[in-house]
């Protein structure tokens, strides 16, 4: 599986889908033990632009296998790693 944030092209386009607006976008986020995904999903649903914190601050990070569909389509797969939060929860402004 391709790591999503290395390549500039696959990251330009993870991007790109995070912020999309189009209504049918779906993005699948599996954790990862090893190579396998484990199910259930951690998310499934609109793709939205605090994705990455949302995996950090709810999920704890680690890594994650990113599927984006469009109806039928796969658009993007890949994976990638987030860092565990430094102090739990909590979100200092």
């Amino acid at each position: 599986m391709q790591d999503l944030i290395a390549n500039d092209r696959l990251s330009a386009r993870l991007f790109e889908l995070l912020a999309s607006t189009n209504d049918r976008d779906r993005l699948y986020a599996y954790r990862l033990n090893g190579e396998k995904p484990v199910k259930p999903a951690v998310y499934k649903g609109r793709p939205f632009d605090d994705f990455f914190d949302f995996l950090r601050d709810e999920h704890r990070g680690g890594d994650f296998l990113i599927m984006f569909r469009r109806g039928e389509t796969m658009l993007l797969t890949g994976v990638i790693a987030i860092e565990a939060p430094l102090f739990g929860r909590q979100r200092f402004m």
